[in-house]
């Protein structure tokens, strides 16, 4: 008769974190929803903010940047780079993850336009071409990510089907101080982000 080896048997009855590797690297590389959550908290507070300042001081058609345009442009510059980590944090709970990336990516190179044009004081030639390209990134990958939002049910659909008109009111209804329905949708999302409950319960 064989005799095991009492330190074969030890070593089969220690758990082996080999098998755990890849879902603990996958777990990490997400968005934490405190942080996507911080993030819509600070798109929205800066987009209200800038809406309530479009409203109270209208923007004439001189196309020379005034100092408030320029803050405006800074802080939308800001709520920019935030939204691509909301994105983030929503491709994770989304069936299909490109509409994130390329709606992050959209908001991204939209920063390349707003920061020269505060820099410079003055739209530069080339920001109507950026401006074009990165706006259908964002409203093409905002839909997208919409659409596998509600697909996956993993959050409320009335927390996502607002996510394209977030672009339509903070573009299109800027002059008319869009930024604020914009940042109130965004800090909800982010308190539901922050408070955990962003995740839909099912019963």
């Amino acid at each position: 008769m064989s005799h095991l080896n009492p330190d074969t048997l030890a070593a089969a009855d220690r758990p082996q974190p080999a098998d755990n590797a890849p879902a603990l690297s996958g777990a990490r590389s997400r968005i934490s929803p405190r942080l996507a959550g911080a993030a819509a908290l600070t798109a929205g507070g800066l987009s209200a903010i800038s809406g309530v300042l479009q409203i109270l001081f209208p923007q004439d058609e001189d196309p020379n940047i005034d100092p408030r345009t320029r803050m405006i442009l800074v802080m939308f510059t800001l709520s920019l780079w935030a939204l691509a980590l909301v994105f983030a944090g929503l491709a994770t709970r989304a069936r299909s993850k490109w509409g994130a990336w390329v709606a992050g990516t959209g908001t991204v190179l939209l920063t390349l336009g707003t920061v020269t044009s505060a820099v410079n004081g003055i739209d530069l030639a080339f920001f109507p071409m950026v401006a074009m390209a990165a706006n259908a990134f964002w409203l093409v990958g905002a839909i997208g990510l919409t659409v596998s939002l509600c697909r996956a049910r993993k959050i409320s659909p009335w927390l996502a089907i607002p996510l394209p008109f977030v672009q339509v009111v903070l573009v299109f209804f800027s002059q008319m101080g869009g930024g604020v329905l914009a940042g109130l949708y965004l800090c909800i999302l982010g308190a539901f982000f922050v408070t955990g409950r962003i995740d839909r319960r099912r019963a």
